[in-house]
Formats: C-alpha cells, structure tokens, sequence
C-alpha cells in the first residue's frame, strides 16, 4: 500500500495514456520524456501493484487482466482529482484557472475568434486551453480527462455525457462568382448541383450533415472530390472546381472569389452544443460557458437560437 500512496497523479496519467496509445514512443514524445525514463516509470507503477501491467512485444503492448482492471480505477481517481481541483477553483466564482475546451475543424476557426475576447473579459481569471480535433477525438478526449468541455455538433448519442444546446448555425451554398446560382439570392436544397458538391474527407461531422440534407442521391454521382478541411474547399470553390455548403460562420469573412447563397425555409443547418462528462455535481463552469453562448444569436443574425 505504501508504495501505491506514492504514485502520483502524473504517473497514473502516463499510465492511462500508455494503455490509450499502445506505444511507447508515442506516450513519451506526448509526455516529453525519453523512452527510457518512460519505461523506469512503468516499472515502477508495476513494482506498486506487485504485477506486471503490460503484456510487451517487439510489435505490440497490451494490458495484462490486472492492467485493465487498474486502469480503470485510475480513471476514477484522475476524474475525482479533477472534480477536486474544479471545486477549489470555481469556490469563489466560476471559470477561474484553467479550462481546456475543444471544437471541431469548421466550427473552431471561426467561432473561437468571434468569442474568445468577450468572454476573457468576462472571466479575466480563466487560464482557456484550447483543442482543434475531430468530433470522435473530442468525445475520448472528453472521456480519458484530457479537455473539460468540447463544442460539438449534435445529435450526440451518449449516455455518459451532458449535453448543453446552444444554438442552431444554418447551412449556405459557396459557388464561384461566375456560376450560374450566383445570380440567385435564396436557393432550395433541391437546387443544389449534387454533381458539383465537394465533400470534406470522412471524419468531419460537417461531411456527414451535408449528405443528411442533401440526401442520398449524391451517391449516385461518381465525381467525388474530398477535401481535407473547410478552407481547401472553398479555394476549390473558388477555382470553379465545384461548390460547397458551407456553415454560417464561415461566411462572415468576405471572400471576393465566392457568392454565399442562403437557402429558404427549412433551413438545413447544425445544432451546436456543449458537451461535458456527467458528474452528478453542480457544473457551475459548464453552466456560465453555457449562458454565455446562448447569448450569440443576439449579436450574430446569421445564427438562429435554440
């Protein structure tokens, strides 16, 4: 027992994210370490529970029945010395010291410039920490501890997260200035050339949601350019290689090689959200980052409330 009291909670991190990764070099090029300070640290986690966590081979590392099982209750005590660490910050008020919060690729270029001033004048105490990734990424990132908070897309079928609406961001079609829809103001989703659409490459949510509302007959069409985030998309709108639906935001900034076309009513379009774990405790954080948010639909008409 005593030599399990003097595990820190660094080391039971790096154990987790050993387990997550699988690979040596990797966890610690992301712990900053050496491979063999890595290792002696291993040992010495093994050496505390008296077995052997890892099941080690020249092409692979896996956890032992016991490594599973010690793991998991890691993830309980990281979880519980977050709650800890939260309840010490948020004592006096909310959205004091640091608060890592993450977005997806073509909600964060776009959002976290329009907020972030507003709301660290707001909270001149939060220490922000902010994560690009894709939503999958997100959620396990939400789940192994790694970020407090993440701006999601929904539906999000989780049971052990909370979900937080915020606002609904509609959809626009991007063509070129010299395509024939530019001469139009409000378009239908039927009017949107599917042998032209771009698509982002699988992973970005936003590829997903605009197959949802265009429909399946896109599939039909053999023509497939994928790209590999929002901003290659619309260089190839511009370079009259196709068109692109394209989220509210990403329309605020002008681009002079590019017609935004709203559509009419029903609107396809997102809902975002903040997703947090379930801690069955008073997120006073998650509840002031919430209010604040809800508040853009009052300053940007291009977003819709929920």
């Amino acid at each position: 027992m005593d030599r399990i009291e003097n595990l820190s909670l660094r080391d039971l991190r790096l154990l987790v994210i050993l387990a997550e990764r699988r690979h040596f070099a990797r966890t610690a090029e992301e712990f900053g370490l050496s491979q063999a300070t890595l290792s002696a640290t291993v040992k010495k986690i093994e050496v505390a529970f008296g077995k052997p966590l890892f099941e080690r081979s020249s092409r692979h590392v896996g956890l032992t029945p016991e490594g599973e099982s010690v793991v998991r209750q890691a993830l309980i005590v990281l979880e519980e010395s977050a709650v800890l660490a939260q309840t010490f910050q948020s004592a006096s008020a909310p959205l004091c010291g640091r608060f890592r919060l993450g977005a997806f690729p073509t909600l964060a270029p776009y959002l976290f410039p329009l907020v972030l001033p507003g709301l660290l004048a707001s909270y001149p105490r939060l220490q922000l920490v902010l994560t690009e990734a894709l939503s999958d990424e997100l959620v396990r990132m939400l789940r192994t501890r790694h970020i407090d908070a993440a701006l999601l897309a929904l539906p999000q079928d989780e049971s052990d997260l909370a979900l937080w609406p915020l606002f609904r961001e509609p959809f626009w079609l991007g063509v070129a200035l010299e395509h024939p829809l530019a001469q139009k103001d409000v378009l239908t989703v039927a009017d949107v050339p599917l042998e032209e659409l771009l698509l982002l490459e699988p992973g970005h949510c936003l590829r997903d949601q605009v197959l949802a509302a265009c429909g399946t007959g896109y599939l039909a069409h053999r023509r497939l350019v994928h790209a590999a985030g929002l901003e290659t998309q619309r260089a190839l709108v511009a370079a009259r290689l196709g068109c692109a639906i394209l989220p509210a935001l990403a329309t605020r900034r002008p681009d002079a090689a590019i017609k935004a076309i709203s559509f009419a009513p029903p609107t396809p379009g997102r809902t975002i959200a903040l997703v947090t774990r379930k801690t069955g405790k008073d997120d006073r954080d998650a509840q002031s980052l919430v209010a604040f948010l809800r508040r853009l639909p009052d300053t940007q008409p291009l977003l819709e409330p929920t």
